[in-house]
């Protein structure tokens, strides 16, 4: 099994656009080419 772990930096004042970003396409990616992404708790 390969896991990957990212951590990013942000600019003050724009994780909003990030977090948008994440939850309006890139997890629809991950998902439409087999990406299990399970965030931790």
């Amino acid at each position: 099994m390969l896991f990957e772990l990212r951590e990013y930096t942000v600019v003050p004042g724009r994780l909003p656009t990030l977090i948008a970003r994440f939850n309006d396409h890139t997890l629809g990616l991950f998902d439409k080419h087999g990406f299990d992404v399970r965030f931790p708790r």
